[in-house]
């Protein structure tokens, strides 16, 4: 499981990394950081 509570460091490069996985974790992005068409498995919740 991997988790990243600032906007600064790895969370950007999520997409990215998600990219090489035979399994598509589900994403749960509380604050809308990242975009959704980037990410196969994806929820944002929140505003």
């Amino acid at each position: 499981m991997w988790c990243c509570c600032s906007p600064l460091g790895g969370f950007q490069s999520l997409p990215e990394l998600l990219k090489g996985m035979a399994t598509q974790p589900l994403v749960i992005d509380g604050r809308r950081m990242l975009n959704k068409r980037d990410i196969a498995n994806y929820e944002g919740i929140g505003l």
